[in-house]
């Protein structure tokens, strides 16, 4: 199910894809942090982008990673303390 989370202003285009930080910020989004997964507020909610997808990659790279591959994707190992 998708929810409206704001209507992008009519002098602003938007491009197919990810939006770019400008236009999240000219919608009102607050950018809590750029790299992936991107978190923007919005509205009083906290949006997390590519969040699965951040997801997959790193339990692909620890796999690579035990078979001694590795990390292609290039994510960083989590520490656990």
């Amino acid at each position: 199910m998708a929810t409206l989370v704001c209507r992008i202003p009519k002098d602003l285009e938007a491009q197919e894809g990810w939006p770019t930080d400008d236009l999240l910020e000219a919608c009102g989004a607050r950018i809590e942090r750029s790299e992936t997964p991107r978190v923007v507020e919005i509205g009083g909610k906290r949006f997390v982008e590519g969040y699965l997808e951040s997801e997959i990659r790193q339990r692909a790279d620890d796999g690579f990673e035990v078979l001694g591959r590795g990390r292609p994707n290039e994510t960083k190992r989590r520490s656990f303390h």
